[in-house]
Formats: structure tokens, C-alpha cells, sequence
């Protein structure tokens, strides 16, 4: 079974039904904080850091071998130290992999899901979009290896994840405090673009899922969040102002969207 590192998971409030959201390959559980915030009231919110993230903030490799599999079943292990058998439980970026591959693997733990673009290239793949799946995979090749990811490299992947606008330094941004301390995550990012998976697996996840992206997110996104909201069961396709992180600068619209998702779940 995954470790289970100290520090990895926050439980912001313990109200209502439970909601576990995994953050992403670079600000980790904190990237729920606004959204635990607005919800916390009503809401048990909990939000965890991936594995290869919550190893990274330790300066520690993730356990081997690593890969979004892993990732799933250390979901898992967090829900059960919470001693909980079922959440409504979604994520951002690699976050979103990590909620969709547990999804996968244990649909009856799942009450429903908002996964916001998830990193699921194998999705294209299976859609026949080789060429987005894999026309950057060198450049995120190159961080496996690097022993330690340097200040340009960091600001590199800024810019090419569409994490900033163009012309504006990612050392300005309020995401870099946090991202320079997970920055060695990113030596693992290229399995992430490598995962190979079985589509077919999707039809598993009949609870209800939100897939959530960017007007303005990149070509590669877009069309990760359209495979999968035609090939989920139950999903829902919902596009907020923005890019990559749509679900922070239109929190409002996303938490409305997130609401009214938990209580058609929910039976309310």
C-alpha cells in the first residue's frame, strides 16, 4: 500500500457530506484552500496532495514504482484513514488523473466527481489525437532529468502549462511560493503525459462528474476535457472564464456548479 505522508491530507472543516479534492502537481492540497473557504460550512472538505508532490515537499523520491496507479491507490488509503468508504471526490490538473484513475478503479466509492482539465492524455489517444497527446512529451521528458528543477526550468513549465498570461514573470505570480517548494514533482510529470490506459474503463464511472475547463485553456486541455465528457456516462461539460486554473479566477461560478452537483447527488 502507498505511504501515507505526514502532512499530505487537510481536513478544513468536518460539516456535511465528505468532499476530497487533490491538488495539483505543483501547489498540492493548498490549491483547495480558497474553495474549502467558501464551502467549509457546509461541507466536511478535506483536500489532499499527491503523492509525488507531498514527496517532493519532504525532499523525498515518490515510492517506485511511481505512476498515476499509484497515485489512485494512495487516494484510496487516504480515504480509508479518514474512515471514510465513499466521498464526492475530484481534482485539478494531476489531481484530476489521480480522482479519474481511483474513480476507475473504485467507482462505488465515488458519490460524484468535479475533475478540472485533467492530465489525461491517454484519453486522446484513444480518440486518435496522437499528435496533441504527445507533441510536447520531450520538452517534459527533459525534466526527469534534472536532479534539482531550477528557478527557469520552474518558470519554463509556467508558462508552457498556461499558468501565466504571456509577458507576465511566473516568479510574480502568487502560485510560486508554493510551486518552488514542489518543484521536484515535475521530474515525474512525463509519466504522467506517458500513462497508458484503458478507455473502456471509463464506462465504470456511472456517478455524476462535472468535467470543468478554461475558455481560454490550450488546444491539448480542450480537447482532454472533450474526450472525456463524451465518454463518461454521467458527465457534465462546463467552461468558466479563464485557463488552466478557470476554477480559481471564476471560483464563484465554479463552487454554484460544484453546490448544485453535491445535492443532486446527495438526493436533496
Amino acid at each position: 500500500m502507498p505511504p501515507l505522508l505526514p502532512g499530505r491530507v487537510r481536513e478544513y472543516s468536518a460539516n456535511g457530506p465528505p468532499v476530497l479534492m487533490v491538488g495539483d502537481i505543483l501547489g498540492g492540497y493548498a490549491s483547495w484552500g480558497p474553495h474549502a473557504a467558501l464551502l467549509g460550512a457546509d461541507h466536511r472538505f478535506i483536500a489532499a496532495s499527491p503523492l509525488v508532490v507531498a514527496c517532493a515537499a519532504a525532499g523525498q523520491a515518490p515510492p517506485e514504482p511511481w505512476g498515476i496507479g499509484v497515485e489512485g491507490e494512495a487516494l484510496a488509503a487516504a480515504l480509508d484513514s479518514l474512515g471514510l468508504d465513499t466521498a464526492h471526490v475530484g481534482g485539478w490538473s494531476l489531481g484530476g488523473s489521480v480522482a479519474l484513475d481511483f474513480a476507475m478503479s473504485h467507482p462505488g466509492r465515488v458519490r460524484e466527481s468535479e475533475r478540472v482539465e485533467p492530465q489525461a492524455r491517454w484519453a486522446l489517444r484513444a480518440a486518435g489525437h496522437h499528435a496533441d497527446a504527445d507533441g510536447d512529451i520531450a520538452f517534459i521528458q527533459a525534466y526527469a532529468a534534472m536532479d534539482d528543477v531550477d528557478e527557469e526550468a520552474l518558470a519554463a513549465f509556467f508558462h508552457h502549462a498556461g499558468a501565466v498570461a504571456p509577458g507576465i514573470r511566473p516568479q510574480d505570480s502568487r502560485a510560486w511560493p508554493l510551486a518552488w517548494a514542489h518543484r521536484n514533482a515535475l521530474r515525474y510529470a512525463a509519466r504522467v503525459g506517458e500513462h497508458r490506459e484503458d478507455a473502456s474503463r471509463l464506462a465504470a464511472v456511472t456517478a455524476p462528474s462535472l468535467i470543468v475547463r478554461g475558455a481560454s485553456t490550450i488546444r491539448r486541455d480542450r480537447l482532454v476535457t472533450d474526450t472525456l465528457a463524451a465518454l463518461l456516462p454521467n458527465a457534465q461539460l462546463l467552461t468558466l472564464p479563464g485557463g488552466h486554473a478557470s476554477h480559481l479566477t471564476a471560483i464563484d461560478r465554479f463552487v454554484r456548479a460544484f453546490r448544485r452537483l453535491v445535492a443532486e447527488a446527495e438526493g436533496r
